[in-house]
C-alpha cells in the first residue's frame, strides 16, 4: 500500500496500513519521535524503519495517492495556536511569507481560512468513514496527558508496549530533548525521513522547527482585533 513512499524515502514503515495526518504545526514530529522511540525499545532497527508514514495531505490527496483502504491517525490542534506557529515557520524560519502576522492569519492560502477548510474536510471524512479505521487525537490532550494518549495511539497502531516503554518514549520526546536533537545532539530517530530534522542552527524559539508547544500561546502574538477575527471565523467554520 505504501510502497511508493517507501521507495521514495528509502525506508520501511512499521505501521504499513496506517498514515499519520495533520495540518502543519499540530504535533506530527513530536508524535513520530515518540513512536520511533517505542519501536526502538522493541528491537526494531530505527535506521531502516520509520514508525509511520506522516503526511500533511488533504483528503483528496490521500484518496488520489494512496486510496481509501488505509487507516488514519489524525492530530488536530487549536487553530489559533496552529496559525501562529505556522506563521513562525513560513515567515521567520523559512522566510517565505513577507507580511506581518495579522495579514498572515487572514491569508486565504496559508492562514486560518486554509486551516479551517483542511480541518473540516478531515473531520467530515472521518465522520463518514471514507477511509478505514481512524483515531483522532487533540494536541492539547496529548500535552496534558501524553502517556495516556500515546498509549491510545500505540493500541490503535498495534504497537505492543508496556507502561515503562510509554513513559520512556514520552520522556525522550520532551520538548527540551527534541530541541537538543534538532541541534544535532543525541539519538535522532527522524534523521532519515526527508533529511529535514536535526539540522537546526536557530538561535531563537520562533525560528526553530521545535518551538514551544504551548497551549494558548497565541495570546503572546495576536492583538485583540486578530483574536476577535480568529474567534469569529472559527465559530463560523464550526457551524458549517
Amino acid at each position: 500500500m505504501l510502497e511508493a513512499f517507501e521507495n521514495k524515502y528509502n525506508v520501511k514503515y512499521y505501521c504499513d496500513n496506517t498514515i499519520l495526518i495533520s495540518f502543519p504545526k499540530c504535533g506530527r514530529t513530536w508524535m513520530r519521535m515518540m513512536l520511533a522511540r517505542l519501536i526502538d525499545s522493541m528491537g526494531i532497527d530505527y535506521l531502516k524503519n520509520e514508525p509511520i508514514l506522516s503526511l500533511h495531505y488533504s483528503v483528496d490527496e490521500v484518496l488520489e495517492n494512496i486510496g481509501k483502504n488505509v487507516n488514519i491517525l489524525y492530530i488536530t490542534r487549536d487553530p489559533k495556536d496552529v496559525v501562529v506557529s505556522y506563521y513562525c515557520e513560513e515567515g521567520i524560519r523559512k522566510g517565505r511569507y513577507k507580511g506581518d502576522i495579522s495579514s498572515f492569519i487572514r491569508n486565504e492560502k496559508q492562514g486560518l481560512p486554509k486551516i479551517l477548510k483542511y480541518n473540516n474536510e478531515w473531520d467530515n471524512a472521518l465522520k463518514n468513514n471514507v477511509f478505514g479505521n481512524s483515531l483522532k487525537l487533540q494536541y492539547e490532550d496529548l500535552r496534558l496527558d501524553p502517556n495516556k494518549y500515546l498509549k491510545d495511539a500505540s493500541n490503535f497502531l498495534n504497537i505492543n508496549c508496556n507502561h515503562d516503554q510509554i513513559s520512556d518514549a514520552v520522556q525522550f520526546a520532551s520538548f527540551d530533548n527534541m530541541k537538543k536533537v534538532e541541534d544535532g545532539n543525541g539519538i535522532n530517530y527522524l534523521k532519515n525521513y526527508k533529511g529535514h530534522f536535526g539540522k537546526g542552527t536557530s538561535v531563537s524559539d520562533d525560528s526553530r522547527r521545535v518551538r514551544k508547544g504551548k497551549i494558548g500561546g497565541y495570546v503572546d502574538y495576536l492583538n485583540d482585533p486578530d483574536i476577535e477575527y480568529a474567534d469569529k471565523i472559527i465559530k463560523g467554520a464550526q457551524n458549517v
